[in-house]
């Protein structure tokens, strides 16, 4: 796991590797640099797979005449196996990596080559003879890409907006209306967008590529999504997919350990973890609050699998200091409060180990979030009222926009429910779920891919892991993300995986030694820390008032929503104060000039 960089501006070497340092988090063993005739390349390294300088980045790699230069941020958990089919094909490796792998598979089948790949990973590969650089990024979202582009040809690229933001100190970087109206519709900055103008992100499974003309540098050529093209056995089971997933993302030439809560998911990562490799130790967190914990739980499973548990506890110390490194993390606004615990987490794992297996990815699969529930009912009472109309009159105001709206527009209306949704960002909402609803015609499988490919997923919860685990030098792997379990479940009968009665029954009965009866029924419990408290404390009403004065200038509808509701009626709405909470102190965090509007 590590940190890249990139740019064609004209900077100096020192200054290059002065910015190169702002991704030292992600990449704390090496950071190394490479001039080409038009680029400069950078890389910081946490070394995981071959710890020998020999595959240190940015990477070069040669075949038949031609030449790549390669900055790579992930892992490839087939490298090995794509590595045999490119010794057929008479191509030299002088290393055990998976980055010398991924260019040689570039040399052999160019931008086809992502598609091969299982894994996460955001890359920058540039042509020596044709000038060309193209970047890709995996198709869930694991790691970051930021690119910088201008009109006049000059771009920049990095894992982090601030190395961005540091190579252009010159320019003063405008907020981006269309992220700030996403923003308070969804608590996170998604798709393409970044907060900052002339900023904005390679979006999952997305390839682009530059190309180089003299006298006018890059320009943008084009760009289209890749697709995973291996292929699952019909007769294996979901048991097995699993197990081969976690097999799959076992090499490594570092120590790892993996994440246990009382949940489903994380037991079943550590109990196939503990299978193949015995040693390995789990980590649990616990709080002060005992109504907050679930070290019970998780000391439970622990026993039934025969793993050493540690336990980590966050007390208040620990949750402050996280909350003050926020925002250094995040970089941009953020609206998720367990963010703050979890960079408190990463911190205390970050002194044991620098590789940790989670089970990130499980309730996007098997419809683990509560909220799936809700929405199959106003869903299915939106198909009734189109046969028996009056239903819409007897339905509570506040849903009858929901139970009658065009199905593509049912997302939209339900955050309405209570979120400020602008007329963009409602644009946006419905073209996004549009695209789902045209490759999946039932409405739960829909609303389930929406929240995986294209949305909360990518640009919430891995966000969430991603910034915080790397904050502490800690790469995380996440089995039940494995493209071809992915396949298998959407294969799965929908009526075996979605269960609203009981979250989860389907992995639950599969797995009923290891959980036994009283989880069956089990309610959901989230990564819940004590830190509302610390929220409410922290935003006073002159702030809110600060705030308003500030959205006035960059933002009339999100403003015209907020200027009606008083502070104490703020208060009382806790997602939207959330929304207001973070974005302000975002704002805070960049040290946000109002005289200048920057």
């Amino acid at each position: 796991m590590c940190g890249i960089l990139g740019s064609n501006t004209e900077i100096s070497e020192s200054d290059f590797h002065k910015v190169l340092k702002t991704l030292d988090r992600r990449g704390p063993d090496i950071q190394s640099a490479k001039k080409t005739d038009t680029f400069y390349f950078g890389h910081t390294r946490l070394a995981i797979v071959d710890l020998d300088e020999r595959s240190n980045q940015p990477f070069f790699y040669a075949h038949e005449g031609k030449e790549i230069t390669l900055t790579f941020n992930g892992e490839i958990y087939n490298f090995l196996s794509v590595k045999s089919e490119l010794e057929a094909l008479n191509f030299q490796f002088t290393t055990s990596s998976d980055t010398e792998v991924v260019a040689a598979a570039y040399l052999a089948w160019g931008k086809a080559s992502f598609d091969k790949f299982e894994g996460m990973w955001a890359l920058a590969v540039y042509e020596e003879d044709t000038k060309k650089i193209i970047f890709s990024r995996d198709r869930v979202g694991k790691k970051p890409l930021y690119i910088f582009d201008k009109e006049n040809g000059e771009i920049s690229f990095s894992s982090a907006l601030k190395s961005i933001k540091e190579i252009h100190h010159s320019i003063k970087f405008q907020l981006n209306q269309e992220a700030i109206s996403l923003y308070f519709a969804l608590g996170f900055v998604p798709g393409k967008h970044s907060i900052y103008k002339d900023i904005y992100k390679v979006r999952a499974g997305e390839i682009i590529e530059y190309s180089y003309e003299a006298g006018k540098g890059y320009f943008y050529e084009n760009n289209n999504f890749s697709s995973y093209s291996g292929k699952s056995d019909p007769k294996r089971t979901v048991k097995s997919h699993i197990e081969e997933a976690v097999k799959n993302r076992m090499i490594s030439d570092v120590p790892y350990c993996t994440l246990l809560s009382s949940g489903v998911d994380s037991s079943i990562v550590t109990y196939y973890s503990k299978k193949h490799n015995p040693t390995i130790e789990a980590f649990t967190v616990g709080f002060n609050d005992p109504k907050l914990n679930e070290l019970e739980g998780a000391r439970k499973i622990a026993k039934r699998i025969g793993v050493k548990l540690n336990e980590l506890y966050l007390d208040d110390a620990d949750i402050e200091e996280a909350f003050l490194e926020y925002y250094n993390a995040y970089e941009e606004p953020f609206a998720d409060y367990s963010g703050i615990p979890t960079l408190a987490l990463f911190k205390k794992i970050g002194k044991h180990y620098r590789l940790a297996f989670t089970g990130d990815g499980g309730d996007e699969l098997f419809f683990g979030y509560p909220h799936y529930w809700k929405k199959y009912v106003l869903y299915k009472l939106n198909r009734i009222q189109r046969i028996l109309p009056f239903i819409k009159n007897m339905a509570p105001a506040k849903i009858r926009n929901i139970i009658s709206c065009k199905k593509e527009a049912f997302e939209s209306e339900y955050l309405k429910l209570n979120f400020c949704v602008t007329e963009s960002s409602e644009n946006y909402i419905n073209m996004v779920f549009s695209e789902v609803l045209k490759t999946d015609k039932n409405f739960m499988r829909a609303t389930i891919e929406y929240d995986r490919k294209l949305n909360n997923l990518p640009d919430k919860y891995l966000v969430k892991v991603d910034r915080a685990s790397m904050a502490y030098s800690v790469e995380v792997r996440s089995p039940l993300m494995d493209e071809r379990l992915k396949k298998k479940t959407q294969k799965t009968s929908l009526w075996k995986i979605f269960t609203p009665f009981s979250l989860k029954l389907y992995l639950k009965l599969k797995y009923i030694k290891l959980f036994g009866l009283n989880y069956l029924f089990a309610k959901k419990k989230g990564f819940t820390p004590p830190v509302v408290q610390l929220i409410n404390n922290a935003f006073s009403e002159n702030e809110y008032a600060q705030f308003l004065k500030i959205i006035k200038t960059h933002h009339q509808e999100v403003f015209a929503y907020f200027e009606n509701i008083s502070f104490n009626k703020l208060k009382n709405r806790k997602l939207q104060y959330q929304r207001v909470y973070f974005f302000y102190e975002w704002l805070k965090s960049q040290k946000y000039d109002e005289a200048t509007n920057n």
